[in-house]
């Protein structure tokens, strides 16, 4: 009879786990266009903010893509785990969580609640929101989403 200890069934568990990761990284996913964008807040990068972007009329939630600001603005879109977006019209959602910042490590998220939203839940659904965006097979750049908070 064989017999796997706990330990053992954890391993291979894991490996089994990064096994299957690996290879889903590596393949890639058919039709997705690797894009780059950039957003800003009263003309200052909105460091943190989150993009979503939803397709347009259509209940595909495998297609929905989700980017987060850096520091220069800068975001990138991903799709299921997997840089880029499909090609398409969107609704484009935006927050931008009041977080403290602390100046060693960066955003601090000592609070267990949601921090407020420095956009006022304006652009926080797809029903409220009037950002759009299309998406075409050639994109590089996503035109730059600039808001204001007054």
């Amino acid at each position: 009879m064989f017999r796997f200890s706990l330990r053992s069934q954890c391993f291979t568990l894991l490996a089994l786990t990064t096994a299957v990761l690996a290879a889903g990284c590596t393949k890639g996913t058919p039709g997705l266009v690797q894009v780059t964008g950039k957003m800003t807040v009263d003309g200052k990068p909105a460091e943190g903010a989150s993009l979503v972007f939803f397709p347009d009329g259509a209940d595909d939630p495998s297609k929905i893509a989700a980017g987060t600001v850096d520091s220069t603005g800068q975001y990138k879109l991903v799709t299921n785990l997997e840089p880029g977006i499909h090609p398409g019209k969107y609704k484009v959602t935006a927050t931008w969580p009041d977080r403290p910042k602390d100046s060693k490590r960066g955003f601090s998220m000592s609070n267990a609640e949601d921090p407020p939203d420095l956009l006022k839940g304006r652009y926080s659904s797809p029903m409220k929101t009037k950002l759009t965006a299309e998406v075409n097979a050639d994109t590089k750049e996503m035109a730059p989403i600039e808001l204001s908070t007054k």
